[in-house]
């Protein structure tokens, strides 16, 4: 497989997974950026963690995810923040599974006030396929935009 990633269409599909990765953190950042206090009640409201934790994960992994996303569209780093989204994507998708058999019936909050959503099987899934995106970033050899429509020599 990571020879197949070292092919212009493997590049190119590594570039889309960063770019796919890396704008759902940038569009979920922005808006908790915006009110750190309602995305603290939404982590607060799955009942994982002390007030405490949650009012500093609030504060906390809005700038951690723009950080991220930043870093995947730009392919600084992309790499190390692709390992670190894969493990935030895997996180979320256990709070969300928790949650559902628990019967917690909260508000997702995975996009601030920019959509409002009920926990379900479809957040589930899209962190699990968002994850293997990341995962295939991390896999992959780095890419460069300027190089990219060059054949590798």
């Amino acid at each position: 497989m990571t020879q197949w990633l070292e092919t212009r269409n493997g590049r190119l599909l590594v570039v889309l997974a960063r770019f796919v990765v890396g704008g759902v953190f940038i569009f979920a950042a922005v808006p908790k950026i915006a009110d750190p206090h309602a995305f603290a009640v939404a982590v607060s409201n799955y009942h994982l963690v002390p007030d405490l934790v949650s009012r500093v994960t609030g504060a906390v992994l809005p700038p951690l995810e723009l950080l991220m996303g930043v870093a995947l569209v730009t392919g600084v780093q992309a790499r190390g923040a692709a390992v670190v989204s894969v493990g935030l994507l895997v996180f979320f998708a256990v709070a969300l599974t928790r949650a559902m058999l628990l019967d917690i019936n909260v508000d997702c909050g995975c996009f601030g006030s920019a959509a409002r959503a009920k926990i379900g099987w479809d957040s589930v899934a899209r962190n699990t396929v968002l994850s293997g995106l990341g995962a295939l970033v991390v896999r992959s050899p780095d890419v460069r935009l300027r190089g990219l429509f060059k054949p590798k020599s």
